[in-house]
């Protein structure tokens, strides 16, 4: 059941791991998680960034930072996180160039490090738009927030936002029971 979330709260075993191996080899990108969905339609940009910062709210490992007291591995969660979403126009390259900065940008965000696993956010979010019609979400998060079962909840939960923001309705999720 939820619990108070201060004192000293404990790494699950596979995040002592990961935070472990950054111990040994920190700014190292091989623990990114990245995500790259296509979307076509018209987007709500305001829609987008509400349904990211729900899904943030909603889970508090995307809200947590792991510090390093004393050599050993603890959790702070923090209460409120504000989500970054970064937008870069590629609508102005010719179309046979917008493949190959889809893939450059992918490629570099999947291959930047989170510098330090004590300085949240441990995700990035970029919004590529290639004409007002479509556009690349490129996600990317630190394997120690999420990991492939996570990702189908959080796909599930983000489309479920984004669709409830673009309807001007108020997020009905139910309250995670654990």
């Amino acid at each position: 059941l939820p619990a108070p979330r201060n004192g000293n709260l404990p790494l699950s075993y596979a995040q002592q791991r990961l935070w472990f191996l950054d111990q040994l080899e920190p700014e190292n990108p091989f623990y990114n998680t990245p995500l790259v969905f296509r979307l076509r339609g018209n987007l709500n940009r305001t829609s987008l960034q509400a349904a990211l910062q729900d899904i943030v709210i909603r889970h508090e490992v995307l809200r947590t930072a792991f510090c390093n007291d004393d050599g050993q591995p603890r959790q702070v969660v923090f209460d409120n996180l504000p989500v970054s979403l970064v937008e870069l126009d590629l609508s102005h390259l010719p179309t046979d160039d917008r493949e190959a900065a889809i893939r450059a940008n992918a490629s570099r965000e999947a291959q930047t490090p989170f510098l330090d696993l004590s300085q949240p956010p441990l995700f990035r979010a970029v919004l590529l738009k290639l004409e007002t019609d479509e556009h690349v979400l490129l996600l990317t998060f630190h394997h120690i927030v999420i990991d492939g079962w996570s990702m189908s909840v959080l796909m599930r939960e983000l489309t479920f936002s984004y669709n409830t923001h673009c309807g001007g309705e108020v997020n009905d999720l139910p309250p995670l029971p654990i």
